[in-house]
């Protein structure tokens, strides 16, 4: 059965006119008359809306066709904003969104983190550095300025490429975890210049 004939005989199963089904996925009836004629196809968004109205699948409209998609029935927020997720986009349901702008948004974001991750490590290592050279090696210069160069280093690092965990990303959303990240830079930061100047 094609899609155009899924969602016409859905929506008859439902004992809901073309009218009642375009008002709840907010569109025309037009709109619902060319998906079940087949002179268009739904978008994700629309697939998705349908799925949660009918209480099926996706891929039971699509006709068994692997979409990708794969609705969220649990309480799951967005990977990218942390709003409320409608969908997942990979079999292994990690990664949802509330829409596929934010999947797009979200996929652009983890690229450029792959693409800076050396940047990233190499903020991490040098802070490290600094931080083992102040505590355990004696020299001539002032541990304090050291020790507080390698934690303002640290709170650099932590501001330029705020990343964090697959889990934090699934527990805030990229958004906010970028912006917790930017804070705890900030504070280290803080720290570390209070040692340098006051220690």
């Amino acid at each position: 059965m094609n899609l155009n004939e899924k969602i016409k005989e859905l929506r008859k199963e439902q004992n809901m006119s073309q009218e009642e089904l375009a008002e709840l996925i907010d569109v025309t009836r037009q709109a619902v008359t060319k998906w079940e004629s087949g002179a268009s196809s739904p978008d994700t968004k629309h697939l998705i809306q349908l799925a949660t109205i009918f209480n099926v699948p996706v891929e039971k409209i699509t006709g068994n066709k692997q979409t990708g998609i794969y609705t969220v029935t649990e309480n799951e927020i967005c990977s990218y904003c942390g709003k409320k997720a409608e969908f997942y986009k990979d079999e292994n349901l990690i990664e949802a969104y509330c829409s596929p702008k934010c999947q797009q948004l979200h996929t652009i974001a983890m690229n450029k983190i792959k693409k800076n991750m050396k940047w990233f490590s190499i903020g991490i290592i040098i802070s490290v550095l600094l931080l083992l050279f102040g505590a355990f090696i004696n020299f001539s210069i002032d541990k304090n300025i050291v020790i507080g160069s390698g934690i303002i280093l640290l709170g650099i690092t932590l501001i330029l490429f705020p990343y964090c965990t697959p889990e934090s990303y699934k527990k805030y959303g990229y958004i906010k975890t970028t912006q917790i990240g930017r804070i705890l830079g900030f504070i280290t930061e803080m720290f570390g210049l209070l040692i340098l100047f006051l220690g």
